[in-house]
């Protein structure tokens, strides 16, 4: 059986800068946004626990 190898010459690799990670921070500081965690025991600085 012939195997399947992802064609790598088609990725790269993008490391984000500081300024790049304002979308990631907007949306965890948003609570309905990380809503989809609530009720799983998440040890994340800054998670939004709502008991």
């Amino acid at each position: 059986m012939e195997q399947h190898r992802p064609r790598t010459d088609e990725l790269e690799l993008y490391v984000p800068k500081l300024e790049d990670l304002w979308f990631m921070a907007q949306m965890e500081s948003d609570p309905d946004t990380m809503s989809y965690n609530r009720d799983w025991d998440v040890s994340y600085p800054g998670y939004y626990y709502k008991e």
